[in-house]
């Protein structure tokens, strides 16, 4: 009987566990005065990591570009900077339709940058 009750335990986490995923794909803006966006995060799930790379507008310069993986609603990623080739250390946060970007200059101690992001798509 506890087998069969451990079993249902496990099914149950599991079904829970699925449900609370965060869906981190696509592209996020974080939009300028004049309704283009500023600086975009692309996001695009692998096997096992997500790719993640942040530009300057839809045509613009690459910031940075790295990996990540999931924890419940938070993105950690580990990327590098195109223009100084130094690891940069970002958490994302989604919470609704918005997605909380911060960095940091040396794993998670000295604050880099931080915006707010909002889903949208090429035009």
């Amino acid at each position: 009987m506890n087998y069969f009750l451990s079993i249902f335990c496990v099914c149950q986490i599991l079904v829970a566990t699925s449900a609370l995923a965060a869906d981190f794909t696509g592209t996020w803006c974080r939009p300028q005065h004049s309704g283009m966006p500023d600086d975009i995060i692309w996001v695009a799930a692998g096997t096992e990591l997500y790719s993640v790379k942040l530009t300057e507008g839809w045509q613009g310069k690459h910031y940075s570009q790295g990996v990540a993986s999931a924890v419940g609603n938070k993105l950690i990623a580990t990327l590098k900077g195109e223009a100084s080739g130094k690891t940069i250390h970002a958490v994302m946060a989604l919470s609704d339709n918005q997605l909380s970007y911060r960095s940091y200059k040396d794993n998670q101690t000295s604050h880099y940058w931080q915006g707010n992001y909002q889903r949208c798509s090429k035009p």
